[in-house]
């Protein structure tokens, strides 16, 4: 198949020689049982047949010669194992976390995608070793039982044929119980995430308010628990059918080797057979039967785990995408939307035909109401979204035609919906310049400046939130200001975009803000300021004005108040804020 093709290829790929001593081993554990039992067959019948003592000591040395080769190859086996499954887990997870930051933002529009990542994430880290131990345990069982079937076979035929085809028909059963698991389990991801999400509320702090207050805990909890119920009932299903399958073909299989031994004891009463004869087929069918039980457990969860696999690397094949683009590095002088268009696939048009160009030095605001489609030009201005028609040029190129992540160096972001990392200050405001993560100086000197009464209260190694022990809470405001010393942080950017920076801000720290990035951009650099609050904006140098995905105007603050009514809706509502 081709998920065992893959993972044998990925595991040879990393760990050739673990890969070859795991092989050999296999095959050697697979024929050592019987080898033992051959030793005690002869202890028995030379005992029976009073030989010379010697050979049974010769025999018995043997014997235990062989259980000690077993057991120093199993913790071979064993370290081997561990070796190789947690590096494989570990260079799956990161394989997965590797797609997922190269998934176009579009893809987490989509809940199915957050259902794919969660379940890929909790199961498939360790399924390439799962498939690989299962098949290596096949392979010793299949040894086992071929080398068994063998002996049984010289002594009845019929038996030896019989036990085969058991073993051959029970393959098709498992294949359906096990397909049957693989779907229920899939297809619940979506609820799966659902239980987690109510638990996460249940017990995070940002949500333990409301909880309280509108007493919300019983009926959350009834949520969970009807969720749990309805899994734990499905597989409950699955082991019943499971369990029903296990006993017949077990039930068949007894009667079948009782059959046979009563046919060796009736061979050893007429004196065809020696005692010892009785003791190995015993402990052959013994073996066998625990072979075969292995075997079969292996195939189930097998099937189950390639399912899984199949998934994976569906998933890895489908977003393998490199940023062909050229790379640029030079300041960004002119940015530019050419009748730009943008739908979301629900065929929602947020933006239609919107052109406008910002130039080095100026300072341009957007304001319109929710929804005017603000936010969705700050993802198209920083390369999240691709326009649905027209062009977004930057210094007169085609955004297209550009590496993304070269053109990200020349624009810095505080994004609306900013992330609180519950992380060191040094993470917090460094990721606006990975590449000056070390520069403790810079990093607490922008801090300084866009908060100064953080500054005197937190070092640059200190954890924000409660995420984590000894982390520092901070308020709304506060994180405000960490996210915009982020922003500022990579002072080699050409182009500066707050979106919404003034969401969290007092009127006296959203004035400072405003003062401070107009002092950002006024060193050769351009910025764009979005808002739905006039009093933010009024000092920009051009401010346009959006409604329902469209520029309705567009000029300085004066004109607008005397020549655009969205404009003076918009500052009439404010005033009564």
């Amino acid at each position: 198949m081709k998920e065992i093709k893959q993972t044998i290829q990925l595991i040879w790929k990393q760990h050739k020689i673990l890969f070859s001593i795991l092989i050999f081993i296999n095959i050697v554990l697979g024929i050592l049982p019987l080898i033992s039992i051959f030793f005690v067959q002869l202890i028995i019948n030379f005992l029976s047949l009073s030989s010379h003592f010697s050979l049974i000591l010769m025999c018995f040395a043997g014997y235990i010669s062989v259980s000690l080769i077993t057991d120093s190859i199993s913790s071979v086996q064993s370290y081997i194992n561990g070796i190789i499954s947690n590096r494989l887990s570990f260079e799956v997870e990161y394989d997965i976390l590797n797609v997922v930051s190269r998934m176009d933002i579009t893809a987490f529009e989509n809940e199915e995608t957050y259902s794919v990542i969660d379940k890929l994430s909790n199961e498939a880290p360790s399924k390439p070793f799962s498939v690989f131990t299962a098949f290596n345990s096949i392979s010793v069982s299949i040894i086992t039982i071929i080398s068994s079937y063998f002996y049984i076979f010289k002594i009845n035929p019929i038996y030896g044929i019989t036990l085969v085809l058991l073993t051959f028909i029970s393959i098709p059963f498992l294949l359906i119980l096990s397909n049957n698991q693989f779907n229920v389990h899939w297809n619940r991801a979506e609820k799966e995430r659902k239980a987690w999400y109510i638990k996460y509320l249940l017990t995070h702090d940002f949500s333990v308010k409301e909880i309280i207050f509108f007493d919300l805990s019983k009926h959350l909890k009834k949520k969970f628990a009807n969720l749990k119920k309805e899994f734990i009932s499905q597989d409950l299903k699955i082991l019943k059918n499971l369990s029903i399958f296990n006993y017949v073909y077990d039930l068949i299989v007894s009667i079948v080797t009782a059959i046979l031994v009563l046919s060796v004891i009736w061979s050893i009463y007429l004196g065809k057979a020696l005692l010892g004869t009785l003791t190995s087929v015993t402990q052959i069918i013994s073996l066998t039967q625990g072979s075969t039980q292995t075997f079969i457990n292996n195939l189930f969860n097998l099937k189950y785990d390639l399912q899984i696999l199949r998934k994976l690397y569906d998933f890895i094949d489908d977003n393998e995408k490199d940023d062909n683009g050229s790379y640029y590095n030079l300041p960004i002088t002119t940015i530019e939307f050419k009748n730009v268009s943008y739908s979301y696939k629900n065929s929602v048009k947020a933006l239609d035909n919107i052109s406008f160009k910002i130039k080095k030095g100026e300072i341009v605001a957007i304001v319109g109401a929710n929804g005017s489609g603000k936010s969705t030009i700050v993802k198209i201005l920083t390369g999240l979204y691709k326009p649905t028609r027209g062009q977004y040029l930057i210094n007169n190129i085609d955004s297209n035609k550009l590496n993304k992540h070269s053109f990200h160096k020349g624009i810095s972001v505080l994004f609306q919906n900013f992330v609180q990392y519950e992380l060191s200050v040094r993470e917090n405001i460094g990721f606006g310049d990975i590449r000056n993560l070390k520069q403790e100086d810079k990093i607490m000197n922008t801090l300084k400046t866009y908060n100064d009464n953080l500054y005197k209260k937190l070092k640059v190694e200190d954890s924000l939130g409660n995420w984590f022990g000894n982390g520092k809470q901070l308020s709304g405001g506060q994180w405000q200001s960490i996210a915009t010393s982020r922003a500022f942080f990579n002072r080699n950017a050409s182009f500066v975009i707050l979106d919404e920076p003034n969401s969290a801000l007092d009127p006296i720290s959203e004035s400072n803000l405003f003062y401070e990035f107009k002092k950002f951009i006024s060193h050769n650099k351009m910025g764009l300021f979005i808002s739905h609050r006039i009093g933010a904006v009024k000092n920009a140098d051009r401010i346009i004005v959006m409604s329902k995905g469209e520029i309705v105007a567009e000029g300085s603050h004066e004109y607008l108040l005397n020549n655009c009514t969205e404009y003076q809706k918009l500052e009439e509502a404010e005033r009564y804020e």
